[in-house]
């Protein structure tokens, strides 16, 4: 990890969050994330 820079690993986990996924409906990690709404309880 030391070899990347936190600009470079900050963009791969953008791009891995946004990828859309089967076992989400085909919605992305941060789409699915996001409709279940936020509970703080």
């Amino acid at each position: 990890m030391e070899n990347y820079s936190d600009d470079y690993i900050e963009l791969m986990v953008t791009q891995i969050n946004n990828r859309s996924r089967k076992r989400f409906g085909w919605q992305s990690a941060n789409e699915y994330y996001l409709s279940r709404g936020f509970h703080l309880d």
